[in-house]
């Protein structure tokens, strides 16, 4: 048995790499506590920039804390599992962090100054963007203390510690690790639509507002407005203007629109009506998910009665749309929401109780998923990721 265990231990890099690959991150994360060996493996599997991991399934990130020996700790809950974990995460705290948006297994968020930084919460890489939108304009006092902010598009002034709820939402282009990506970022009164690529120094406003959600697919950025208003813009063009894709549907607080693109290449164009359903919508079967597979040439759409076996993740998160037959105990054909009412309802962000919703295109069923009881002040999807590179699809 010694000479067994031995044998693994020595078993030449390239091939735990590949071993490694076939692996949920989970996992892999534990082949790190083997030995140093395993560890040196893991080191390679994660700086490489071909190899590419299978789908993974997408984590529940709760709200962190301060653990007792003083370290920021985060929460994670896999629903497949029906387990949950917490990893030590760097400073900033993430507890004291509001997290706008994830992609590609990564994190966008806001401290508590209002600054933007990205964060893989699994190896600890962090980047700072660029400082706000050129529209909030910064008021300082006789002595040149920072008092407020001023935005053109809001009647008041917003306290320094309270500008990061005018974030709503943003996304990624593309795994930063990578070195070329581009963040979008939804802000504002008007929920205006901005832009940085890696490197700039400052954000890009592009026209339009009311945007509610962002998508990148194959490398054009498609955005629906609140009331469905779906645009497309090419961001590598030198002024990128917005192309007509699909026109406004309804416009209502109790609709959520997300884009969704699928693993054979398809853009979805989803409206949810979770934010204010309650046990009777459920009860009665009402329809309060509706799903359009668009086509981006030609500028039509058409509702669809399930997903073709595949399964939505929908929040704060770039929308995550993964076949159900790659994890068994996954729903086909569903649609799984965590409830955001930061644009609803003007909550504190420690009020917040969010919970998490499921419903099935197939028979209209929808169902409340229990979740461990940990601070919900925070819960989105992330697509665990420790590689340079983004998943095999």
């Amino acid at each position: 048995m010694a000479t067994a265990a031995s044998s693994w231990s020595q078993l030449p890099i390239d091939i735990l790499v590949s071993i490694f690959c076939e692996l949920p991150i989970r996992q892999i994360l534990r082949c790190t506590l083997v030995c140093a060996h395993w560890s040196d493996a893991v080191r390679s599997l994660r700086s490489s920039s071909r190899l590419k991991l299978p789908p993974q399934f997408p984590w529940l990130l709760f709200s962190g804390e301060r653990s007792h020996s003083g370290l920021s700790v985060a929460h994670f809950y896999n629903h497949l599992e029906k387990a949950s974990h917490a990893l030590t995460l760097p400073d900033p705290p993430i507890h004291r962090r509001l997290c706008i948006g994830s992609a590609h297994g990564w994190l966008i968020t806001a401290d508590h100054r209002s600054m933007l930084q990205l964060l893989n919460p699994l190896t600890g890489e962090h980047v700072d963007l660029p400082h706000l939108p050129d529209y909030i304009k910064r008021v300082y006092s006789l002595h040149g203390e920072l008092r407020h902010f001023k935005l053109d598009d809001c009647p008041w002034y917003v306290h320094p510690g309270e500008l990061r709820s005018q974030f709503f939402k943003a996304t990624l282009s593309a795994n930063p690790s990578q070195g070329s990506y581009t963040v979008v970022l939804i802000h504002g009164g008007l929920f205006k639509l901005s832009f940085a690529r890696a490197g700039d120094e400052k954000w890009t406003t592009l026209d339009g507002i009311m945007h509610c959600d962002a998508a990148f697919m194959d490398g054009t950025l498609y955005a629906a407005t609140r009331s469905g208003e779906v645009r497309a813009w090419d961001l590598s063009a030198p002024d990128p203007t917005p192309r007509h894709i699909l026109p406004a549907i309804e416009a209502s607080r109790s609709h959520r629109y997300y884009l969704a693109r699928t693993p054979s290449g398809e853009l979805l164009h989803v409206r949810t009506d979770f934010l204010f359903s309650s046990l009777f919508d459920c009860l009665t079967n009402r329809r309060i998910v509706k799903v359009l597979r668009v086509d981006v040439e030609r500028g039509r759409s058409i509702e669809v009665g399930d997903l073709g076996g595949c399964t939505l993740f929908l929040g704060s998160n770039q929308s995550i749309c993964l076949s159900s037959a790659m994890f068994p105990g996954l729903e086909p054909d569903s649609v799984y929401v965590t409830e955001d009412d930061r644009c609803q309802k003007k909550q504190k962000e420690d009020e917040q109780v969010r919970k998490l919703m499921a419903y099935r295109l197939t028979d209209d069923k929808c169902w409340s998923i229990p979740l461990p009881n940990l601070n919900r002040s925070l819960l989105i999807w992330i697509t665990p990721n420790i590689c340079n590179t983004d998943y095999a699809t």
